[in-house]
């Protein structure tokens, strides 16, 4: 019996998908409002996107949603996750953020001269 793993990808219908090892969709948020252009997951099976919506979202294992992190002020284009839960978030603000696990700003790098994209 193989290992089951799973997929996540974001796409311009503005929604995160889990897919499953077989190629099965698990669930699909719907939380974004504009195009998704980053994804992220953590060791425990939370999810971590970005989107033209200026928003970071976390969403749970299941689907639902945990925090939306609205403190960019241009696209996000970039998501990325520690061990220890903290988000960061490159935009097209030229910055990069930094949001604790309870999706609250810890701090703001801004000395990129453009979009950051990783």
């Amino acid at each position: 019996m193989s290992e089951e793993w799973y997929v996540y990808s974001g796409s311009l219908d503005n929604e995160v998908h889990k897919i499953d090892s077989d190629g099965n969709n698990e669930w699909e948020y719907t939380g974004h409002v504009d195009t998704v252009r980053a994804v992220a997951v953590d060791s425990d099976g939370y999810v971590y996107s970005g989107s033209r919506d200026n928003a970071a979202h976390k969403i749970d294992p299941e689907g639902s949603n945990e925090w939306e992190y609205i403190g960019h002020g241009d696209n996000v284009d970039a998501v990325a996750v520690d061990s220890n839960g903290y988000v960061y978030s490159g935009s097209g603000d030229n910055e990069v953020h930094k949001i604790d696990p309870e999706g609250s700003n810890e701090w703001e790098y801004t000395g990129h001269g453009g979009t950051v994209w990783a």
